[in-house]
């Protein structure tokens, strides 16, 4: 089985014990705190640029609902006569999306989405304490010792590993030549029309992993997976595709070929003579140089290695709604020309829909980011606020939780309604549940 298939193995290796005294968390408590303090200030920032974004996009969206034009993409007399109106139009479209580091160019694509993936070691901690009494009978945790374990593995980010027990024996390069990305067309005509690139970037709609075949090479059958209703919709291209990846950058300098398994291309770790001495100091300064264990022989990946994959996201046909332009030559890109918001409007659905729909599932969309939000603060308002020894004080007034949502709500300055209606629904509520009932006045 090829490096770039290989995982972790199923035995980790287990790093030092080390005798710690008191549990970490209790000496973490002061970071932990300040990391509370900074949380309470970033979480609703986060939150006033999500829920500004929404308002722009609504007063955006309400701008030009009266002024989009509907165009036939291959007929030339339904196009606008003025430079900067908004169009919406449902077409076919030809084009092609590129990754030129790769070589790598796939036919009727709006997106390629490149997704990277990294070997790296990571650290796990695992805590041992006894329980001891003090005087007054109360129970502490004591004689605390932390063992640490290593897991190798694929991971879609890169992990620092200078602050590991053991960093060199368990060194991650952070190589990172080719990183997440997605490529937009930039050739991609619907119609009569092109679209810009910017626009497409916009794209919503479904994406399938591809594969490359050798000609004649039948496709996977996957059996297995589609007795429980699993379907192939993955895009399988030849290998003919893939000739100029002998020429590109990415074999020149890091040595990426195809695996032939699953789509992946795979990049190996090779380490400089000097960063090998390196280590090896490391590791006989922390003493791990002779550490060898059952795990050092059950292969799997070597940290360091990459390995990429694409997906394309190819409809058969697009719903456009951008600003339209007749210079150099007629096109649909970002509305950037709005005079009450601040918002850049444009959307590229995958599939044949209504204006009223593609408006509708935008607004859908961002309404439902912003209570997710608003609901993250709330949560993470009030374990910060317990964690900092806050919240005890306010829990009998209803102050805390009417606070935490004010926070979360009010952030906005009144763009929405439904924010004015959440507070007074939320203070109607805390207030009723603070107030004491009087023994006297009851019937």
């Amino acid at each position: 089985m090829p490096r770039a298939m290989q995982g972790s193995s199923w035995v980790p290796r287990q790093g030092r014990t080390v005798y710690t005294g008191t549990p970490r968390s209790s000496k973490n408590d002061c970071c932990l705190k300040v990391l509370a303090a900074i949380a309470l200030v970033a979480i609703p920032i986060t939150l006033f640029s999500v829920e500004r974004q929404q308002y722009q996009l609504q007063v955006g969206l309400k701008e030009i609902e009266s002024k989009v034009i509907e165009v036939d993409s291959k007929s030339e007399t339904t196009f606008p006569t003025q430079d900067g109106t908004p169009v919406y139009l449902v077409s076919e479209y030809t084009g092609s999306a590129a990754n030129n580091e790769f070589g790598l160019s796939i036919d009727h694509a709006l997106q390629l989405q490149r997704n990277t993936q990294y070997c790296q070691w990571q650290e796990i901690a695992t805590e041992d304490c006894d329980t001891c009494t003090n005087d007054d009978g109360s129970t502490y945790r004591c004689h605390c010792t932390t063992t640490y374990y290593y897991q190798k593995g694929w991971h879609n980010h890169l992990i620092i590993s200078a602050f590991f027990d053991q960093p060199f024996n368990h060194d991650n390069p952070q190589r990172n030549p080719y990183p997440t990305t997605v490529f937009s067309s930039e050739n991609t005509i619907a119609g009569e029309m092109y679209l810009e690139p910017e626009l497409l970037l916009k794209t919503r709609g479904p994406s399938r992993v591809i594969q490359f075949l050798h000609p004649g090479q039948p496709k996977p059958s996957y059996s297995f997976w589609k007795f429980f209703g699993w379907k192939d919709d993955q895009r399988y291209e030849s290998t003919t595709v893939l000739e100029p990846l002998l020429h590109s950058e990415a074999y020149q300098e890091h040595q990426f070929a195809y695996t032939g398994e699953e789509g992946w291309f795979f990049s190996p770790y090779e380490a400089s003579m000097a960063s090998s001495l390196l280590k090896k100091m490391g590791q006989f300064l922390e003493g791990s140089l002779f550490d060898w264990q059952l795990a050092d022989f059950m292969g799997g990946c070597t940290p360091g290695d990459i390995r990429v994959r694409f997906r394309v996201v190819d409809p058969s046909e697009v719903t456009v709604v951008g600003k339209y332009s007749k210079e150099p030559t007629p096109r649909v890109g970002i509305i950037d020309n709005l005079h009450d918001s601040t918002a850049r409007l444009g959307f590229v659905h995958a599939g044949a829909h209504s204006y009223a729909e593609v408006v509708n599932a935008e607004s859908s969309i961002a309404s439902n980011q912003t209570w997710l939000l608003r609901a993250l603060t709330l949560v993470f308002g009030t374990i910060c606020l317990t964690y900092l020894g806050a919240l005890p004080n306010w829990i009998s007034s209803g102050g805390a939780s009417l606070a935490i949502i004010a926070v979360s709500s009010a952030v906005n300055f009144g763009f929405h309604l439904q924010t004015i209606l959440f507070l007074i629904a939320a203070g109607l509520t805390f207030a009723a549940g603070s107030v004491k009932r009087d023994p006297s006045k009851a019937q």
